[in-house]
């Protein structure tokens, strides 16, 4: 987690897009208010795999974030959160060979 005054991002790069058992790690996000989420094509096909945003009191218990997902690449923004922790999950696979960065942006 890289740290500012008012921004922090968090990166895991050359995750497969097509594993729908993919899940990023836990990043405490207590200080922030707003977050977005960046998937970037690295090879690959990217129009069908499903990244969603998922928040956590506990790092036990997951729930998807309210219009938390996004389908191939892009960026989902302004997400608001009410917990501690938030992870990446892969709800849908590519079907096809695919690789990507993904990010989780805060401030």
């Amino acid at each position: 987690m890289k740290t500012g005054s008012t921004f922090n991002e968090f990166a895991q790069k050359n995750v497969n897009g097509n594993d729908n058992t993919f899940l990023g790690d836990a990043i405490n996000v207590q200080d922030n208010l707003y977050l977005s989420f960046q998937v970037i094509a690295v090879s690959g096909t990217h129009a069908a795999h499903v990244f969603k945003l998922q928040e956590s009191a506990d790092k036990t218990t997951w729930v998807d974030v309210a219009s938390g997902s996004l389908t191939g690449a892009g960026i989902k923004p302004n997400l608001q959160v009410s917990t501690k922790y938030v992870r990446l999950a892969e709800a849908t696979a590519e079907g096809a060979a695919s690789v990507v960065d993904i990010y989780v942006q805060g401030k």
